[in-house]
């Protein structure tokens, strides 16, 4: 378990710029800013954010793994882990489920191909 911070510890709050949300905020403003005002420079700087995102794909499935493991690991009774791991596959069977048929309903949904790129 983690220690708590000292400041957590007193209850005295951190500055806000010291806390990474406004700081997201912030950026997410930026971006909307830079879109608007210099397009040409917000499509310059789109490999950036693509590579951003992947990074941040890439980190989130390890983050989750090691989640799900720690708090497996931490439940002492074995007959609760199973029944935890009963309802997460029938969540997982539900929701595959549901995209196939989704999927089957209506092909291509959401996806943007434009005319000429069809082949044909």
């Amino acid at each position: 378990m983690a220690m708590p911070t000292s400041a957590a510890r007193s209850g005295v709050r951190r500055a806000w710029y010291r806390q990474l949300y406004p700081w997201v905020l912030i950026d997410i403003a930026a971006g909307i800013a830079v879109g608007a005002l210099f397009p040409k420079l917000g499509e310059n700087l789109q490999p950036l954010g693509t590579t951003f995102v992947d990074a941040i794909k890439m980190i989130v499935e390890p983050i989750i793994f090691c989640t799900v493991v720690g708090g497996i690991a931490q439940v002492g009774d074995l007959r609760r882990v199973g029944r935890l791991g009963l309802r997460t596959i029938g969540y997982f069977e539900f929701a595959t489920t549901l995209a196939l048929i989704l999927g089957l309903e209506r092909p291509a949904m959401g996806v943007w191909i434009k005319e000429r790129d069809w082949g044909t």
